[in-house]
């Protein structure tokens, strides 16, 4: 689903947001529609190198940015990164991403930001963002993923910022009266328990 940048909502329930805040991990999966800027002269067509900056804003403090990787000379960028913040208040907390083209040879061209609440990437989990540039809308996109994590015998900041591993386990609630909006995914991240040893019998 594409969805235009827009102020925080007012939160639609309670289920999400927790007093002491929630821990979840946002995923940078994919961007599209960067263009190839054209040079003359015989020179190469310059293929941009694209990479996100983000953050949280929240209700107290903002967290520290967090740089993907820069995908070299593609339009279609896939960076499939994640990173876990911990204790966020959901309704009160904003996700910024600014996105910018790689530049070796001086400053970084920027391509475009969107801002969103976290409640409301919480509930869709998987959203594509357009991106909004000095002259208005870009018609250039990022999606991002968030789910809420819940460890258990580890903390999930131990996990860092990775890929989300084949062997995490996500559970999808689904509120009806809320609609399309009514949504929750929770990642479960459970520590294999340990075997019981059983004497056997002597023969």
């Amino acid at each position: 689903q594409t969805i235009n940048a827009r102020k925080l909502p007012e939160p639609l329930y309670g289920g999400i947001e927790e007093s002491g805040g929630v821990d979840i991990r946002v995923t940078a999966v994919r961007g599209r529609g960067f263009s190839v800027r054209k040079r003359h002269f015989g020179k190469k067509d310059d293929v941009p190198d694209v990479y996100c900056n983000i953050r949280l804003k929240g209700f107290h403090n903002d967290s520290p940015l967090w740089k993907t990787a820069t995908i070299k000379d593609d339009t279609m960028p896939q960076w499939n990164e994640s990173k876990d913040f911990n204790n966020v208040l959901s309704s009160k907390s904003m996700i910024i991403v600014e996105v910018f083209d790689e530049n070796s040879k001086g400053k970084d061209n920027y391509l475009g930001s969107a801002e969103f609440s976290v409640e409301q990437l919480l509930r869709k989990r998987l959203m594509e963002v357009e991106l909004k540039g000095e002259s208005g809308l870009t018609r250039t996109y990022v999606t991002l993923k968030c789910i809420e994590v819940k460890s258990f015998g580890k903390r999930a900041s131990d996990h860092g910022i990775n890929a989300i591993g084949s062997d995490d386990k996500v559970l999808v609630h689904y509120h009806p009266h809320i609609g399309d909006d009514g949504y929750e995914s929770t990642l479960l991240l459970e520590q294999t328990p340990p075997q019981e040893f059983t004497p056997q019998p002597a023969d």
